[in-house]
């Protein structure tokens, strides 16, 4: 009589990770939501819009986030608000393409540089969804979700006034 005994040679995959992968973003989405929060004086935005940046240059925001709300202000006076007024948005972290930071109700400041115009859907090519390359206290760096540019947010020194700021940009 022969016997035949098969055996597997695969073995149990052990996990790479102690945590599932949901568990894993929702931890960095709260640690992104937690930098944001933590910067006293808000953040030095430094943001792109175009296609070819040289157009207009960069735009300098401030912003601030506390309880998913970002107070935005602006050098540029393309809206009915003057240079440095305070507009207020709901924003959320959220996992799409990785951590995302979502301003996700209209602001007159921020979206103005996405609207479609008539002679152009993009408009200025800008964005208002950021995917969170690298996040630490003093420093995050985003790239636009839809147009790819790069958006560099640096925490602002705490004595630093907001309007002082913008004006000397002016």
């Amino acid at each position: 009589t022969l016997f035949l005994s098969l055996q597997s040679c695969v073995e149990e995959e052990k996990d790479k990770f102690p945590d599932s992968a949901a568990n894993r973003m929702t931890a960095e989405l709260n640690r992104i939501n937690e930098i944001l929060q933590g910067a006293p004086n808000g953040w030095l935005m430094e943001y792109y819009a175009e296609e070819d940046p040289a157009i207009l240059g960069g735009i300098n925001f401030i912003v601030s986030f506390e309880n998913g709300i970002a107070s935005i202000a602006t050098e540029t006076s393309h809206t009915d608000y003057p240079p440095g007024t305070v507009v207020e948005s709901e924003y959320q972290m959220r996992s799409d393409q990785g951590p995302v930071l979502s301003v996700n109700t209209y602001n007159q400041l921020l979206h103005y540089w996405s609207n479609p115009s008539q002679s152009d859907v993009n408009g200025f090519s800008g964005d208002y969804e950021f995917v969170v390359m690298s996040a630490e206290p003093n420093r995050i760096e985003m790239v636009g979700k839809k147009h790819g540019k790069k958006i560099l947010m640096t925490a602002l020194e705490q004595d630093v006034n907001w309007t002082s700021y913008l004006d000397d940009v002016i």
